[in-house]
């Protein structure tokens, strides 16, 4: 699947850097503009982090709109349903969550819930806060560039060969004592996105 992608694009990735001493597992959290986001973001990282990266997937999207797909994500990309919508009980969600980091793996987890229509970063979801300061891992801002260009928004399938940019932030480290909604991290993460 890797290389049928890679065949559309032009790979760049910026902040590798910020890769090189972390203490596994993170939760990467990148911008979202298509569905090609989590090829993205696995096509940037080095081996020893892909073998172990699990990818929160929308519940009614994937597991609903998409569910004829749902087995060939978890197959693939090793996804697992979150609830994301007011109302829905993210427990099951988190408490997957809590076992694959249990288990060294690290989580992609797209903050602002769902896809951007128009590129822009939109709200970030108030459980972001949650994951980064009570999982009590490193989180990893990602900026993604180009994806929607690629695979536009709607498309499971690529339309155009394009570049993409990977943008790896500097890991952010949330205190127990923090707010779910932490102004200062929150702007750091913002800035980057």
């Amino acid at each position: 699947l890797i290389a049928s992608y890679r065949i559309f694009t032009r790979l760049k990735i910026v902040g590798k850097k910020n890769l090189q001493h972390l203490d596994l597992p993170v939760i990467f959290m990148p911008t979202h503009t298509s569905y090609m986001d989590p090829l993205a973001l696995v096509m940037a990282l080095p081996l020893k982090i892909r073998r172990k990266l699990s990818f929160a997937a929308a519940r009614d999207v994937l597991y609903k709109e998409y569910k004829s797909l749902a087995w060939l994500a978890e197959l693939l990309m090793n996804s697992f349903s979150l609830q994301r919508q007011k109302g829905e009980n993210i427990k099951l969600g988190l408490d997957h969550m809590g076992q694959l980091l249990d288990k060294n793996y690290s989580i992609g987890v797209f903050p602002e819930g769902k896809m951007s229509i128009d590129g822009k970063l939109q709200p970030l979801k108030q459980g972001v806060g949650l994951m980064a300061i009570e999982m009590n891992v490193v989180v990893v801002p990602v900026k993604l560039v180009g994806t929607n260009k690629v695979l536009p928004y709607g498309k499971i399938f690529p339309r155009h060969f394009g570049k993409v940019t990977v943008r790896f932030g500097k890991p952010l480290k949330f205190k127990k004592s923090d707010s779910y909604v932490c102004p200062n991290r929150h702007q750091a993460f913002r800035r980057l996105l």
